[in-house]
């Protein structure tokens, strides 16, 4: 039991490290004596746990794509769903994995490419549920918009909550600019107090 747990630990240690030294430096640049260094490992130890750091990051990825799968899935098995719950699950989210998924957002490999895999997973999710004749390109358009909403407000610190309320905001002015409707000021107050009275609870 105490191996178990030293190991997880050890394990820990090795992730900790190599997300710290993302913030110092990209990703390309960083070696494997970097690491040992960063997480005080010899390296026997390290390859006991990984073979490189490009599995390190595949890890990662894997990771923070699951979590953000079992949000949504908190979300869609709360009907209705309402603002004030997916705000206390997207903050949460976010607020506790923005630090690592602004590093790994950095990274652009073959393999590992967080952003293609959140827009891969919100697709998936949207053809799920859509089958009319326009339905993957539906999905395209809702996966690169929500992750780039995604992608903007991880990398905006000063951004910290209502995380539905802005991004509905933000789609339905870009929504509206696109159609240049966006000097209708009735058409935009009528559609934001509809999604409220749809999404706030009574």
């Amino acid at each position: 039991m105490e191996r178990n747990l030293q190991y997880k630990r050890t394990d820990r240690n090795i992730i900790h490290a190599f997300l710290e030294l993302l913030q110092k430096k990209p990703f390309e640049k960083i070696i494997v004596k970097d690491i040992l260094e960063e997480a005080m490992v010899n390296r026997s130890t390290f390859y006991m746990h990984f073979k490189d750091k490009y599995e390190i990051a595949e890890q990662l990825q894997a990771y923070y794509v699951d979590e953000l799968k079992i949000m949504f899935v908190d979300i869609l098995g709360k009907q209705p769903v309402h603002f004030s719950e997916i705000n206390d699950l997207s903050s949460a989210y976010f607020m506790k994995n923005r630090k690592a998924l602004k590093s790994l957002m950095k990274i652009r490999t073959e393999q590992i490419d967080i952003i293609s895999a959140l827009k891969k997973f919100i697709q998936e999710e949207y053809l799920a549920s859509s089958h009319g004749p326009h339905a993957k390109m539906e999905a395209n358009m809702c996966a690169n918009i929500a992750v780039g909403f995604m992608t903007h407000y991880i990398e905006n610190e000063n951004i910290s909550t209502d995380f539905p309320e802005i991004f509905v905001e933000v789609f339905l002015n870009a929504s509206l600019k696109i159609m240049t409707l966006e000097n209708d000021t009735e058409m935009k107050e009528m559609i934001i107090q509809r999604i409220i009275e749809k999404n706030s609870k009574k």
